[in-house]
């Protein structure tokens, strides 16, 4: 994992190959990035630097299938144990301090996530194929986007963007309201809005960076 500053060269790295597969980084917090290694089910947490600065085995919590991890808003992790069927907040000792209902009994079909984002009170549980699960901090369910073809999505500026295959949209989850960023994105290239720049990924393994207005 590398960090580069805005002229484009590296400051910071990080690697460790102990752990199999890095499969999901969440930059909510650029002080404490969460790592997630399904492989061992461990979470890792690092600094501005790129040091480590913790260390989780999910087992501790009593979870063994954990497909979706964040950072929650008080520096606690959510997980979703897919085993369980619950969403799950655990401590940095291993501790489950809040946990949902089983929502394989709650919902006609159990969640199958792969990302989990925590803005302010809300949780969003991303399911390809099914939509997009809304919870409260407490790990209530609300209610489900119908969005079954995003594929990952991001949290800025109050907005959900939700990437799709050829497509990147931004949601308004207070006026419901959808825009239509992107819709002509070759199936070769990984595009990344933040903040006032888009960034994308050829088949060259060159990032391009354009300046954007919303």
């Amino acid at each position: 994992m590398h960090k580069y500053g805005p002229d484009g060269r590296e400051q910071f790295h990080f690697n460790n190959n102990t752990r199999g597969t890095l499969q999901y980084i969440d930059p909510t917090d650029p002080f404490n990035l969460l790592l997630f290694y399904p492989e061992l089910q461990v979470v890792a947490t690092l600094d501005r630097t790129m040091n480590e600065t913790a260390v989780l085995e999910l087992f501790t919590a009593g979870i063994f299938n954990a497909t979706a991890i964040g950072l929650a808003t008080d520096n606690n992790i959510w997980v979703y144990d897919q085993a369980a069927f619950r969403l799950k907040k655990v401590g940095q000792n291993g501790g489950v301090l809040v946990q949902s209902d089983n929502l394989s009994a709650l919902l006609d079909a159990p969640p199958m996530a792969t990302q989990l984002l925590a803005n302010n009170n809300i949780l969003y549980l991303n399911c390809p194929g099914q939509g997009i699960y809304v919870f409260d901090n407490f790990g209530q369910f609300h209610q489900l986007l119908p969005f079954p073809d995003v594929q990952s999505l991001q949290l800025q500026d109050g907005k959900l963007l939700l990437y799709s295959g050829l497509h990147v949209r931004a949601y308004n989850p207070e006026t419901l309201q959808e825009q239509l960023l992107r819709g002509d994105i070759n199936s070769d290239v990984q595009v990344r809005y933040q903040g006032n720049r888009i960034y994308e990924k050829g088949p060259d393994g060159l990032v391009k960076v354009y300046s954007r207005t919303l």
